[in-house]
């Protein structure tokens, strides 16, 4: 669209009574903010999880100061899961400025493909239809019941008088401004092999109170104060469980001995039989059905020994007898797995099946919130405070988590100050100070119990009208809170389940005395025994060999047990209309401290370049926390009204990925090199992206997504995604998602809907044939508010 030539003015507009955007200089975007969901992550259905894969992030910001361009938002990588859809990026094309000059609102220019590691607040906005101009206020002298102020601190009892954009704000992972009265989101999780579970975000606010002032010496401030209860679910436990069965003939056998002769003791009657083997009999009830192996093997009698004449009698009865009333002599040994092969009579296919079963607990939170805007000649500040206190069901550090709560109550608010003077303070407000505010860096998933930072910008000239003149914006803070420390364990059992009786594969048995053919040796304490030397012999000999057909049961878990540790964040940020870099460190509790430092801009060009990189380091990386280094480009070209296609590349190197986990390795890829395109054609989005696997350690295997969106009407929106070329061990080859708004209304209930279809790679069995499994899993969302 056409620019017109007139002056353009950047900033907020700030009166005694309101704050109000300018008349002119910000994108016409002409949307409200049900269209602007579509943009937030946060709104996409659960059930459409993070993959291993996912299309670049692609936007642009381009040309003047009133060429604000809202940008499409996608999914970063993450192992083995599915992809989130990516939404059709809305084309935010200027009209003119009118001759009445109509009120608008800026969005802020998002990063482009930032870096895993660094997260900023989403922002949001809405026409604002409000007079440009306000009422005249009351005379001073009808208000100056404090000789320090000229309009002494009032209530602005007109909540819809100021702009969202000027409270716009994430708290604990919702959206929120001063008009959010309640958010609820709800959400329903399962699938063929995956347990049903439910995800909840909920929201209310219990008061809230915004107040304006005017000094004697023209510094104006507005301050708001609210407070907020959130009920939300928090990941607790991801337990994935394989079980292998594999078909196996398994080889038992069965030995008797025994021999008793006259004994050679002189102190023993000469007409006495004793025992020339130790009594040894496999205990048959104590065998374990995990490996079929004797566990207990009992001694009834001792090299030796003499034995009755009832047992003498017993024992030269035909078959193998041990003796008589209770009296065992010689050996009864029976071993049911002494090997075994693959396959039975039954079958020669191992199969193999995968379940999921996630759970997760209630999180409940207090929040209040305290933000200062102060304003003179030159420049203006903001101060942001959030104190929060909660509590995790089930946390293991709850008395920790606690006591580190308490620190948020000792530290001061962010309360920014400014000189006053006697000139007018300057109405146009540095759209970047707000910017800088929600692009400081919060901990994913984390819960703050203490957030306070202070921002400062140079309020614009008024007769600006470049990109370039309007000033940087700067916001530096501390946060406070705790963040989730994963545990990963192992684990493996087996059994064998017979499946047939025994059968007979060889049976042969002897005995006799002085007279038969047997003949056996023993040798105790270096001492040869033979029945040959010995008067009055018995012995008996037998043996015999059998097979069960069984499964031989393998059952892996893998258990992700997720708590929460106390986590300190420095962190702060330089905002440009063109620019955003962010500085930041801290420590993260857990078994051992990790502490890491920082670094990830962005840089946007007027020919519709994106430039972006950063990198992280760690002292005690691990599998969530590690180091990394990554960078993208992109380029935007317009193919039209409606139209244009943006070409991507980038990489992420995961310096230290820990591979070993509870003492295995495991292999967890975290670099990639990437190559993508991404067309939107009005309402159709096209995008591809390959992945090169082998480019870089550790990386996401060799693969080629493609995905689509339509958006058949203002409020209904649908996606799909396929991967021809997919090498990784776990990955989703398909799936699709719908998303319907149910009225044109700015705060009307969202519907959604999600599946994905997901495969993994298990291995191969002993024949070499390749073991896998499926999973279907589908989400259905549902989301409302009230503002």
């Amino acid at each position: 669209m056409a620019i017109t030539n007139k002056k353009r003015k950047f900033g907020l507009l700030f009166t005694s009574a309101t704050i109000l955007v300018p008349k002119v200089g910000y994108a016409q975007t002409n949307t409200d903010l049900s269209e602007l969901d579509k943009f937030s992550n946060q709104e996409t259905s659960p059930s459409i999880s993070q993959p291993e894969l996912a299309p670049l992030e692609l936007s642009k910001h381009e040309g003047k100061a009133a060429d604000l361009i809202l940008n499409n938002t996608f999914i970063q990588p993450e192992t083995a899961s599915a992809p989130e859809l990516s939404t059709i990026q809305e084309n935010s094309n200027l009209k003119p400025i009118n001759a009445n000059n109509t009120i608008s609102q800026a969005c802020s220019a998002e990063n482009i493909e930032k870096p895993e590691f660094s997260q900023s607040g989403k922002q949001f906005c809405k026409p604002n239809n409000s007079k440009d101009k306000l009422e005249i206020q009351p005379d001073v002298v009808d208000l100056n019941t404090n000789k320090n102020f000229t309009i002494p601190p009032r209530s602005i009892q007109n909540e819809k008088n100021i702009s969202i954009f000027t409270t716009n704000m994430s708290l604990n992972g919702t959206q929120i401004n001063h008009l959010t009265k309640w958010q609820l989101s709800t959400g329903a999780n399962f699938g063929d092999k995956t347990n049903a579970y439910f995800d909840v975000n909920g929201l209310i606010r219990i008061n809230t109170r915004l107040e304006e002032s005017l000094t004697k010496d023209n510094i104006f401030t507005v301050e708001q104060r609210s407070s907020y209860i959130q009920f939300q679910t928090a990941r607790k436990k991801r337990e994935i469980t394989v079980n292998k069965i594999e078909p196996r003939t398994v080889l038992g056998t069965e030995i008797q001995l025994s021999m008793i002769g006259s004994c050679l003791d002189a102190n023993n009657n000469a007409a006495s039989q004793c025992t020339y083997l130790p009594g040894l009999v496999t205990d048959k009830s104590t065998i374990p059905e995990s490996t079929l192996f004797p566990s207990k093997i009992l001694e009834n009698s001792k090299f030796g020994d003499v034995v009755s004449p009832e047992s003498v009698e017993a024992m030269k009865q035909p078959g193998f007898q041990m003796g008589a009333n209770g009296d065992q002599y010689g050996i009864d040994l029976y071993f049911p797995n002494a090997g075994s092969t693959y396959g039975n009579a039954q079958s020669n296919q191992t199969s193999v099946s995968r379940t999921e079963d996630i759970e997760n607990t209630p999180v409940g939170i207090y929040s209040t919130v305290r933000r200062i805007v102060r304003a003179n000649h030159k420049e203006a500040v903001i101060g942001r405070t959030v104190r929060g206190f909660g509590a995790i069901a089930g946390d293991k550090n709850a008395l920790l988590n606690s006591a580190f709560q308490l620190t948020g109550l000792l530290l001061p608010d962010a309360d920014p100050q400014i000189e006053g003077s006697d000139k007018p303070y300057n109405k146009n407000i540095n759209v970047n100070l707000f910017f800088a505010a929600n692009n400081t860096r919060i901990p994913t998933n984390s819960y703050t119990f203490y957030h306070s930072g202070i921002g400062k910008a140079k309020s614009p000239y008024k007769d600006a009208n470049n990109v370039n003149q309007i000033p940087a914006a700067s916001f530096d803070s501390i946060w406070i809170g705790v963040s989730p420390v994963k545990k990963y364990t192992f684990s493996s059992k087996s059994r064998y389940e017979l499946t047939s009786p025994a059968k007979i594969l060889s049976a042969a048995g002897a005995e006799g005395g002085f007279n038969s053919n047997i003949n056996i040796a023993t040798n105790i304490n270096g001492q040869n025994f033979s029945n040959y030397l010995m008067k009055d012999f018995y012995s008996q000999i037998y043996l015999q060999v059998f097979s069960h057909d069984a499964n031989f049961h393998t059952t892996t878990k893998f258990t992700e047990e997720t708590n929460f540790y106390p986590h300190i964040s420095i962190t702060g940020n330089i905002t440009t209309l063109n620019n955003i870099w962010k500085y930041y460190g801290g420590m993260i509790g857990g078994e051992k401290i990790n502490a890491y430092v920082g670094t990830d801009f962005t840089q946007y060009t007027n020919d519709g370049w994106t430039f972006s990189g950063g990198a992280i380091g760690y002292t005690n990386p691990d599998n969530d926390y590690y180091s990394q280094v990554l960078g993208n480009v992109s380029k935007k070209i317009s193919l039209g009204k409606n139209s244009n296609l943006v070409l991507s590349t980038g990489f992420n190197y995961a310096i230290d990925r820990k591979a070993e986990i509870d003492r295995f390795i495991v292999k967890s890829p975290g670099s990639s090199v990437t190559l993508g395109a991404r067309a939107n054609l009005g309402d159709v989005s096209l995008g591809l992206v390959n992945y090169f696997g082998a480019l870089l350690p550790n990386s996401i295997a060799n693969t080629l997504l493609a995905d689509v969106s339509w958006k058949l009407s203002n409020n209904f929106l649908i996606s799909g995604y396929y991967t021809p070329i997919n090498e990784s061990n776990n990955r989703s080859r398909f799936g699709a998602s719908a998303r319907w708004k149910l009225s044109d209304k700015e705060n009307s209930p969202i519907l959604s809907f999600g599946w994905n279809n997901n495969e993994y790679n298990l291995g191969s069995g002993p024949l070499g044939n390749k073991l896998g499994a499926t999973d279907n899993v589908f989400s259905i969302m549902f989301k409302f508010a009230r503002f």
